[in-house]
């Protein structure tokens, strides 16, 4: 069964503030920190100010986290669910590689068909897996254009050869994960 109250989005209307990390990328461990928040109970402002962000980008996380819906009337509600937690609690650990609270690091039930360690791969911020070769392979060519550009230039100071070494490294990055993935 699942219950809902009011939750007071009114701050979004409000919010003009630019925060440390408008704009950048959502880092998995955000989403499980505005999960620990929001079941703490922290409204819209506190989160956006503890996370750094503007509420124009903690609100459409908390939705998509299925932590907060609207009627349709633009009321919006916060779930008090118990099977719609856990569901999205899996849903997240699918899509996100965290958790929807903070997890009881001493419990001894693991789940047979879950691996002890998994290694995820994120290129700027997003996960590698839900990227098309078509895509990595875009951002292998602006690198490449990147590079070229930087090469135009004849004076070249130490931090320059310094960009343009990182550049190739990313590259090669992005290449042998391509080549290595199925």
């Amino acid at each position: 069964m699942t219950t809902a109250q009011i939750f007071d989005a009114s701050f979004a209307e409000r919010d003009k503030v630019q925060r440390a990390n408008h704009g950048k990328p959502w880092e998995a461990q955000e989403y499980l920190a505005l999960k620990f928040y929001f079941s703490n109970g922290e409204t819209l402002e506190q989160m956006c100010n503890t996370m750094g962000r503007p509420a124009r980008g903690v609100l459409p996380k908390l939705f998509q986290l299925e932590l907060i819906f609207s009627n349709g009337s633009g009321t919006v509600f916060r779930q008090i669910p118990t099977q719609i937690k856990e569901d999205s609690m899996e849903r997240s650990v699918e899509k996100y590689g965290c958790t929807s609270g903070i997890a009881d690091a001493t419990s001894d039930a693991t789940p047979a068909a879950s691996p002890a360690f998994e290694t995820r791969h994120f290129i700027h911020g997003r996960e590698a897996a839900s990227m098309t070769d078509a895509y990595i392979f875009n951002l292998i060519g602006r690198k490449e254009d990147e590079i070229n550009r930087l090469n135009r230039i004849h004076n070249k100071p130490a931090k320059l050869v310094a960009a343009i070494e990182a550049l190739q490294s990313e590259i090669d990055q992005l290449v042998k994960y391509v080549d290595a993935r199925s």
